[in-house]
């Protein structure tokens, strides 16, 4: 959805109130930074979205 919206990392990670590197750490495949359920409310806050766009439909 970031990269959809032409949204950088820096953006936001500021724009959500992260570290300024957070966003490119959860994405980097190898490192074991990830998003928890607050991380995806104040991302879903920043793009005007809910929080049921980063979660699937049926369970993994």
């Amino acid at each position: 959805m970031r990269e959809e919206r032409g949204i950088s990392q820096l953006t936001l990670s500021q724009g959500a109130g992260f570290n300024d590197a957070f966003v490119g750490l959860v994405e980097r495949p190898a490192r074991r930074e990830k998003y928890n359920l607050n991380h995806l409310n104040s991302i879903a806050k920043f793009l005007k979205c809910s929080i049921k766009d980063f979660l699937p439909d049926i369970p993994l």
